[in-house]
Formats: C-alpha cells, structure tokens, sequence
C-alpha cells in the first residue's frame, strides 16, 4: 500500500510540473522571438519554379497576442497573429499557407526554422 501512494505521488508530480515547463519553454520563445528589432527570413520553395527569397517578419506583443508583421520585397505586406508552442512557433504566410517554425536555442545563426504547408523551407535570422 505504501508503494502504491508512491507511485501515485510521482505520477501526480509528474503531471503537475509538465504544463509548467511547456509554459516556461513557451516563454522564452516569446523572449527569444520578441527581442531583436526584426527578423529576415529566407524560403526557398520545393516546386519546379524553385523560388526564393527573403521577407523581413517583425514580431511584437499586443496585450496577450503576438504579431507578425511580414514584408517583402516587390510585394504587398500583412500581418498574422502568431502561435508560441514549447518547441517553436506557428502562422500563416502573406499567401495564407501556414508556416510551422522549430526553435533550436543552440543555432545562434538561425534559432528558427521550419516549412510551410506547401513545402518552403523557411530560416530565420535576427537582424
């Protein structure tokens, strides 16, 4: 019976401080993304046309919600709201494809990168 309360104290820890490190993870991405004055990022489409480029993607806080301001060159600008997991973050491209981005805190060069849903390959760098 003593094992059991055990056992039953560790699962219930284990459950209790896992959304907290979800959270604390999700927090420094928010530092990590919130902190340079911008940042330049470079696709690079996987159809025929093989496409690429860069956009500068500006990220700010507004209350709760963060944004992403997206520029590029030659072309009309918009803005996203934007996702912050516990392993990167997520939002829609100006053309409504969503971009899905991993944060690596060891890649000082490119501590996000990631694809869209129509295959380009997206890197970002602080600027």
């Amino acid at each position: 019976m003593f094992k059991l309360k055990w056992i039953f104290v560790l699962v219930f820890l284990f459950i209790a401080v896992q959304p907290t490190f979800a959270d604390d993870r999700a927090e420094k991405i928010k530092d990590v993304l919130l902190k340079p004055s911008g940042w330049i990022a470079y696709w690079k489409g996987c159809t025929s046309a093989n496409l690429s480029g860069q956009s500068e993607f500006m990220y700010e806080a507004r209350g709760e919600k963060v944004i992403v301001k997206i520029l590029t060159p030659g072309r009309s600008g918009c803005e996203r709201e934007v996702t912050i997991t516990s392993d990167g973050i997520k939002h829609a491209a100006c053309s409504g494809s969503h971009i899905t981005l991993s944060f690596d805190p060891k890649d000082n060069d490119y501590p996000f990168k990631g694809w869209s849903a129509h295959c380009s390959e997206y890197k970002l760098k602080a600027k």
